[in-house]
């Protein structure tokens, strides 16, 4: 979380809040790795990314 904080300029709680309403939302999975956790789009999430403008 504090990586992606840093790499998008807020704060780490701010990575928490909308992870958490992507992940409720089925477009993202949070997989904890011992003091890590790792953000992974799911194919839902993935395919919006692919839709077009």
């Amino acid at each position: 979380m504090s990586e992606a904080a840093g790499r998008a300029h807020v704060t780490v709680s701010t990575v928490t809040y909308h992870c958490d309403r992507l992940a409720r939302s089925c477009l993202l999975r949070r997989l904890r790795h011992g003091r890590e956790v790792r953000l992974c789009l799911t194919d839902d999430g993935a395919a919006l990314l692919d839709l077009p403008a």
